[in-house]
């Protein structure tokens, strides 16, 4: 059946979506057999005009069928206001997902449509609404009557109309308020425009709400500015809302958003003012919703508020016309079933998603929320006044501006507002950090937002908003694409340079190759977008198994998201290989015959036997295998028995010139002895005879996974097993007085390693990692592994120009600037001192100091 999704017909088009009674016109026959059946999937797409009874109703109504003759359809209510009809009393038909038709069109009736819903007219009124799409008042009043059937005014009206009665229905806000709050001009226009369209007074339609519940849940709560109101937005069946939510929770930022047992919270920017959100998952299978609990500082902002949070979860997406379409394709057809109704999330504040999507690209998640939580502890706008979550909203303390550590605290509730444009084009340099182009070209974004060259709204067309972003230096086609897809809604962008997304497309047999999959895609058409969800969603999900339990084609022999330790129970003095899941770990032999010894058996075997253990813990997880918590544990080394331990000297331009050492000539090569290992809360002691300067460096540890032997720059990084954290402890007072580096580095212990080891599929780029050294809990060293001088993937292929590097060989990549022996003061080890090496997505490893 054909369905409103699709491009108006021209006959369709004529007389504003009106066909009364012409049986023989096939979309007039389609939508009169859906609203026969009562389809509930129509709802929203087209609305039906009683003529006999002066009503319009949603198709699922389950009034008596009318004739044929006396049938009208429409594509919104506004153009059956017009028409003279009013809602229907029985099937609110205003109170449905809205119509999918405005994010597939990109046409200017579709851009005013969104712009409209958004409160543009409310707030700059019709000349404003053109003004915004480039075009005459009077030529889009042409274009609106003809594509839907009413003008921006009627357009708006209803959408007025429809707030108006969500404020009457839910809350207790005098009538007067909600008439302003509505956008009206003023009472008096409220009190006809509400009579006209639902043929009650605002109280009388308040009244019966109050005997009824306002869908089904109570009312009469206060709506003064700054309390809650409670919402119910309907979606279409079927929804993947537990995808979104977890979507957007695993890229909360700290101190902006937090992810719930009961959804996600997050603060937003709205036209008026601020609102803290509570959005969970509501409704049925059949029937679902989203709950939506706001704290508004100016009712004014709640129709846009709405229309925000609707295309943030897609609700008005016609879920089965997607799935089918999808499921075409035998590839997509499982990821279809496994997971109906799958939606791409849209956005609350363009800006804002403009920024993630610069500090995002080419970067893991884990990292980006990292970074974009930096930024919101510093220049992020504190939730002050009625918006606060210190009030019942979330009844905890009152809002108090945290710091950079304290902002990056997932658990803490929503107390900061995302950093305007503005504030990050003047302070952007200070506060962000990484290669300098990135900051160059974020602080760029921002300076052309303040400045209002650059404006990011639901009104611009696809082609215009891509174009105009990848005119900006640092923007390439994967952001511009990324943000079109989330602030526009568009649902047909196939993001084939995300590398995850090609990972995805890998794991079900799909090409991986962007240009491959690209031209597979096209079949996808007009649902690229969506499937590109179901190719994120492959790339997390476990790897699918070829014959006899081999990976799939085409992948990495090594790495599936597993991190490895070495582990022993308190009193034992034998290490036993685990893999870690969260704060709890499983031993390896509990759970795999002939298990493995020890990481470095484990890469020595090769792949089938990295394979092996993958499967079995992997069964045993799924079944509830017996889990220890890591704190009744003690951690060995990160890696045993390692054939060789390579450390790169003067491999950060920073850290050279602090001890006045060349970097730009060939690479420092030295090696650490075996006895200098040592895990993550160890003790490490010196004798102060020997030396009295003990230096920390943070280092990222890489380690091999099989034979390396004169490898390109290229392919490097595939003979990478995973990898660590290197605290470097270095005798400084014997570095400076020997000519070699390898006795002052390898005293016992000085080579702290862990507490994980990281599989290297978790590292899509492990020059986006960013090193952190805290001693006796200041900050002494802060970097992002971008800086080095050398790439992991060129240390690789020059070691291997000499030599094969062995699979199990520790690589010690370099430290970056901030070594104790550079300051002034110096800042060295001490007994008692504590350090703490971090890299994001590899883990923190701590060090106890004692001299003797």
């Amino acid at each position: 059946m054909t369905s409103a999704t699709h491009p108006t017909s021209p006959v369709e088009a004529r007389a504003g979506a009106s066909l009364r009674g012409r049986v023989d016109d096939p979309v007039f026959a389609e939508r009169y057999r859906a609203m026969s059946s009562r389809d509930a999937r129509f709802d929203g797409q087209f609305i039906t005009g009683v003529h006999s009874t002066g009503i319009y109703c949603r198709p699922s109504c389950p009034a008596m069928t009318p004739k044929p003759g006396n049938v009208s359809f429409y594509l919104t209510a506004a153009a059956a206001h017009e028409a003279g009809l009013r809602a229907c009393k029985r099937c609110l038909p205003e109170a449905v997902p809205g119509s999918p038709a405005w994010n597939i069109r990109d046409d200017l009736a579709a851009r005013a449509m969104r712009l409209i819903g958004d409160g543009t007219v409310e707030r700059e009124g019709v000349l404003g609404l053109a003004r915004r799409l480039g075009y005459t008042p009077r030529h889009l009043a042409r274009v609106l009557v003809t594509e839907v059937g009413a003008g921006p005014l009627a357009l708006a009206r209803a959408h007025r109309a429809q707030t108006a009665r969500v404020l009457l229905t839910s809350t207790d806000l005098p009538v007067t308020d909600v008439a302003f709050a509505a956008g009206f001009g003023s009472v008096r226009q409220f009190n006809d425009t509400i009579t006209a369209v639902y043929e009650r007074t605002p109280s009388a339609l308040r009244a019966g709400a109050r005997l009824l519940g306002a869908h089904g849940s109570p009312v009469g709560h206060s709506a003064a500015p700054g309390s809650s109101i409670r919402l119910l937005l309907p979606a279409r069946a079927p929804f993947d809302g537990r995808g979104l939510v977890d979507f957007l929770g695993v890229r909360a930022v700290a101190g902006v958003e937090r992810s719930t047992a009961a959804g996600y919270e997050r603060t937003v920017r709205l036209p008026h003012g601020g609102a803290t959100l509570q959005l969970s998952l509501a409704g049925t299978a059949a029937a679902p919703a989203v709950a939506c609990v706001a704290r508004l500082d100016n009712l004014a902002d709640l129709a846009p508020l709405v229309s925000r949070v609707r295309r943030l979860f897609d609700l008005d997406a016609d879920a089965q016309a997607i799935d089918r379409a999808l499921a075409d394709d035998p590839a997509l057809a499982g990821s279809v079933r496994h997971t109906p109704g799958i939606r791409v999330p849209g956005s609350l504040d363009p800006e804002e998603t403009l920024f993630r999507a610069l500090l995002g690209q080419q970067v893991s998640v884990a990292s980006a929320r990292t970074a974009l939580g930096r930024l919101s502890a510093v220049l992020g706008e504190p939730v002050t006044g009625s918006a606060s979550p210190g009030g019942p909203l979330h009844g905890g303390p009152g809002p108090l501006r945290p710091g950079p550590t304290d902002a990056l605290d997932l658990t803490v509730a929503p107390a900061l507002f995302f950093p305007t444009a503005a504030s990050i084009a003047v302070h952007g340099r200070d506060v962000l950090r990484g290669p300098a182009a990135r900051v160059d070209a974020i602080v760029g974004v921002a300076e052309a937002l303040a400045a209002g060259d650059l404006v990011l709204d639901v009104g611009e067309s696809r082609d215009d908003l891509q174009a105009r972003l990848t005119a900006l230096p640092g923007i390439g086609p994967w952001t511009a694409g990324y943000v079109a897809m989330r602030v526009l809604g568009s649902p047909d962008i196939l993001l084939t340079s995300d590398l995850a997304l090609r990972q995805g497309a890998d794991r079900i047999g799909l090409p991986a190759r962007a240009a491959d999959l690209a031209a597979h895609g096209i079949r996808w058409a007009p649902w690229r977008s969506y499937a590109g969800m179901h190719l994120w969603r492959a790339a997390g999900d476990p790897r699918p198994a070829g014959q006899n339990g081999a990976p799939a084609r085409g992948m990495r022999r090594y790495a599936d998201q597993v991190k490895f330790a070495h582990l022993r129970v308190e009193g034992q003095s034998t290490p036993r290989l685990a893999i870690v899941v969260d704060d709890t770990a499983l031993f390896v032999d509990e759970v795999v015959d002939d298990a493995p010894r020890d990481l470095q058996e484990l890469i020595e075997k090769g792949a089938p036997e990295f394979d092996r253990v993958r499967a079995l813990t992997a069964n045993a997880l799924t079944h509830g295998a017996s889990l220890t918590s890591i704190d009744d544990l003690r951690h060995s080394s990160a890696v045993l028995r390692p054939p060789q331990i390579i450390a790169i000297g003067a491999n950060y331009a920073a850290h050279s010139s602090e001890l006045k050492l060349r970097s730009e000539t060939a690479a420092t090569v030295f090696s650490l002895w075996p006895n200098s290992l040592t895990g993550h809360e160890s003790i490490v002691t010196w004798p102060t005879d020997l030396t009295t300067q003990v230096d920390y460096e943070a280092e990222l540890g890489v380690i091999i996974g099989r034979p390396a032997r004169n490898v390109s720059v290229r392919d490097a990084l595939d003979y990478v097993f995973g990898y660590t954290v290197v605290n470097d402890i270095t005798a400084r007072d014997l570095q400076f007085s020997e000519a070699q580096w390898s006795r002052c580095k390898s005293f016992d212990g000085f080579t702290p390693t862990g507490p994980l080891v990281v599989t290297a599929d978790e590292i899509a780029d492990p020059q986006d990692l960013w090193l952190t050294t805290h001693v006796d809990g200041r900050i002494l060293q802060d970097a992002s592994s971008g800086d080095m001088v050398r790439t992991v993937a060129e240390i690789i292929s020059y070691l291997s120009l000499t030599s094969t590097l062995m699979p199990g060989t520790l690589i010690s990549t370099g430290s970056p600037g901030g070594a104790g022996y550079s300051r002034k003061p110096q800042v060295f080890l001490k007994h008692g001192s504590t350090v703490t090496v971090s890299i994001d997505r590899i883990g923190l490893l701590t060090t106890h100091c004692r001299e003797i």
